[in-house]
């Protein structure tokens, strides 16, 4: 279920259709995550499982560099804690 949900919040997320959002609703994602204490070395670990994963399923590497820069830009979003 929660890779299902993960392909349809990346779907809207780079500009597909909007699956996520047409099913569950807004994302929500800052609110959703505020209960879990997310600092550098939170992101930098969800980072690297989201590139292991990349790898892991064959994407193409131009693909991955551009998920990988999105990736960030949000992982580096959530972070609630203080460097």
């Amino acid at each position: 279920p929660s890779g299902k949900k993960l392909f349809m919040f990346l779907s809207g997320f780079r500009g597909g259709p909007s699956l996520y959002t047409e099913k569950y609703g807004e994302p929500r994602r800052g609110p959703r995550h505020m209960p879990f204490a997310i600092g550098i070395p939170e992101r930098d670990q969800w980072l690297s499982c989201m590139g292991r994963a990349m790898v892991d399923i064959g994407l193409d590497e131009e693909l991955c560099k551009k998920l990988a820069m999105a990736f960030y830009q949000t992982a580096d979003f959530m972070r609630n804690q203080p460097e």
